[in-house]
């Protein structure tokens, strides 16, 4: 299954956070998904933190933290409390 062509699928609200950094899968893998998705209840991070793959909360948890956090709020305020 192709994450992109499954991307137009989904109806839940969607959280992307990518490390530019992260050598596999490349960010670019994450803008296909994003810009799959049909809904616009979505958020794409392209981070800085020089974190690899599946490590941006690692680096950087408050940063990581505050991005997780904007998401639950404008998209699912009910689970932000």
């Amino acid at each position: 299954v192709s994450p992109e062509a499954a991307a137009a699928g989904i109806q839940a609200p969607v959280f992307l956070s990518h490390s530019r950094a992260d050598a596999l899968p490349l960010s670019y893998h994450s803008e296909r998904v994003f810009a799959g998705v049909a809904h616009d209840q979505k958020v794409l991070y392209l981070n800085d933190w020089d974190a690899a793959h599946a490590r941006d909360m690692d680096e950087n948890p408050a940063g990581y933290g505050r991005q997780f956090a904007a998401f639950l709020n404008q998209f699912a305020p009910e689970f932000s409390r």
